[in-house]
């Protein structure tokens, strides 16, 4: 007598069970996995902005472009620094980020008087970005609900994370 071989039902229902704790598993980390991708994506965009404006910096004696008041940087600033492929971030353009899904530059530049470009006259930067990863409890879990997380990046090559408010970034003056 030969035997017909296949699952039995309770082999077929554990497996199904097993493969829907693994997607359920999935599907809880991947919102958060797709935010570490995108802050990842903002720290490298801001690298490419700081390394373009040491080598503005480089033809041109030193200075920076001049811009008192935080202007996001895929403007005039993208032009000044002479990018073809300028950076944004990876949500900007979305409803959901009201005009906060931006990289933000700062200088310390005052106008250098009658006749002199008013454009070279910045001896610090920085550039900004708002971070979504620790955006509830903070790098440390010690930042205010009433507070953002940015990645900053600032002239002479410091970098990293800043808890505080648009307004805390003022002239240029690096935070950190």
């Amino acid at each position: 007598m030969s035997k017909i071989k296949g699952f039995t039902l309770i082999e077929l229902l554990v497996s199904m069970i097993v493969l829907g704790v693994m997607a359920s598993f999935f599907l809880m980390n991947f919102p958060r996995a797709q935010m570490r991708s995108r802050d990842v994506q903002r720290k490298s965009d801001l690298d490419k902005y700081a390394a373009a404006l040491e080598r503005y910096a480089n033809d041109n004696e030193g200075y920076y472009p001049r811009v008192n008041n935080a202007v996001p940087a895929h403007g005039q600033l993208c032009s000044d620094l002479g990018l073809s492929d300028c950076p944004s971030d990876p949500r900007d353009g979305e409803n959901s980020c009201r005009g906060v899904c931006r990289y933000f530059y700062q200088s310390d530049g005052v106008s250098a008087g009658p006749g002199v470009p008013i454009y070279i006259s910045a001896t610090a930067y920085t550039l900004r970005s708002r971070i979504e990863e620790f955006s509830t409890s903070g790098v440390d879990g010690s930042c205010p609900a009433s507070h953002s997380i940015f990645w900053v990046v600032c002239s002479g090559g410091v970098r990293g994370y800043y808890c505080g408010r648009d307004v805390d970034f003022s002239n240029g003056v690096c935070p950190l």
